[in-house]
């Protein structure tokens, strides 16, 4: 499938935009440009990160954004985010990206005074798709902490809290290189009203990434902690009921003995005698596990 190839042209700047293309045609696209094989290699790779980077003539970025894709059970950084690589000159921005966000389908009816306008409006886009993500991993959390404290924890499949955990936690490292790259931004480009609201964007999605991690966390240590307390009733259970039984095995095990001579094998009432020996033993451990508060 060949890369889709749009011009936009307003009305101090041109963007060049091109959809979905492979590597020789993004080589072949970008031979106007001095660039170099590290650089063609970022372009080309599916799976870098946020970076930006000064040339002589112009500015190389490359950002990632939310592709839409059902944050199941994935935590792979390119499956679920595009990479969208910008050349930007004082006259000309061209863009090469392979999923098709919305935002980036530029109309005629919309106006940028700048270049630097336009990449400040891909950037704040770019960050603005992490709040599906955001808001998916939170329900995913209330979901699984009312089935853990008020259903029935034994059947939380832990693999669901693994998977929000590393997802969370990637986002999170994503969106901080995001902030290290806007950073650079900030000192390169000139600096506009979009580049403060950007900013104060980033801190806060970082930070309720950090509460999606750690309400995380404390899920899975509640989780763990449960299924402790079930393990230590069921030992409790087991001992009690082997405290129960320990000395009326003794009683059993002595009597048992095929000894000749055992005075209380002749005795009229030994049989009962024993049966009485051992209800009394009964009562009197469970009067000391009441005692004891323990049943």
């Amino acid at each position: 499938m060949s890369a889709v190839k749009t011009i936009q042209q307003f009305e101090n700047f041109t963007w060049i935009d091109y959809s979905n293309p492979n590597n020789e045609e993004i080589i072949e696209f970008t031979r106007d440009y001095p660039l170099n094989s590290f650089l063609l290699e970022d372009i080309t790779q599916h799976g870098h990160n946020p970076k930006f980077e000064k040339h002589p003539n112009f500015n190389f970025l490359i950002l990632r954004a939310y592709s839409g894709e059902a944050l199941q059970n994935n935590s792979d950084i390119p499956s679920i985010t595009g990479k969208i690589s910008l050349l930007i000159s004082e006259n000309q921005l061209v863009s090469f990206h392979r999923v098709d966000f919305d935002f980036l389908q530029i109309t005629a009816s919309t106006q940028f005074e700048t270049v630097f306008h336009a990449v400040w409006f891909v950037f704040s886009n770019a960050i603005g798709t992490f709040e599906k993500p955001l808001e998916q991993l939170s329900q995913r959390i209330d979901s699984l902490e009312e089935h853990i404290l008020l259903r029935n924890p034994d059947r939380i499949p832990l693999q669901r809290l693994y998977y929000t955990k590393l997802q969370s936690r990637k986002i999170k490292r994503l969106l901080q290189l995001n902030s290290e790259v806007f950073e650079e931004l900030v000192r390169e480009l000139p600096p506009l009203s979009q580049a403060n609201d950007i900013k104060d964007r980033l801190s806060r999605m970082i930070l309720d990434f950090e509460d999606v991690l750690e309400n995380t966390m404390s899920l899975m240590n509640t989780f763990i902690s449960l299924n402790g307390k079930k393990n230590n009733d069921v030992m409790r259970l087991l001992t009690v009921i082997s405290m129960f039984f320990l000395p009326l095995t003794f009683v059993v095990g002595v009597y048992g003995m095929n000894f000749k001579y055992m005075p209380e094998l002749d005795w009229k009432y030994g049989y009962l005698g024993v049966w009485l020996l051992m209800g009394i033993t009964v009562v009197w451990i469970f009067w000391w596990f009441r005692k004891k508060k323990i049943l």
